[in-house]
């Protein structure tokens, strides 16, 4: 089971590396939280408890970890540029983040 509490902290640990007064990383922030906020509903109204829930927090969490990098780089959302999901990818098991959410 993941701890979700350590893996919010380690989340809001590495957007806090990025330019939070940038519009484009403030609204990913927050709807990367609004996401996590509606899937903790569902799984609520869903009855989904346990690893089940855990999960769909985590994958709530992390859906759009890529965004930040490359709104960093190119300051866009443009996926033409790079694509984000990749940069998610590379991020979370390639540079090995995936460990600091469980």
């Amino acid at each position: 089971m993941f701890d979700i509490l350590k893996a919010k902290e380690s989340f809001m640990n590495y957007v806090r590396q990025f330019d939070l007064t940038n519009d484009k990383i403030h609204l990913k922030l927050v709807h990367t939280l609004e996401v996590v906020r509606t899937t903790e509903y569902l799984c609520l109204y869903e009855n989904i408890t346990g690893v089940e829930r855990d999960l769909a927090y985590l994958i709530a969490l992390l859906h759009d970890i890529g965004r930040f990098e490359q709104i960093k780089r190119f300051n866009s959302f443009d996926d033409r540029n790079i694509d984000h999901a990749k940069l998610g990818v590379q991020v979370l098991f390639k540079e090995g983040m995936i460990r600091n959410f469980y």
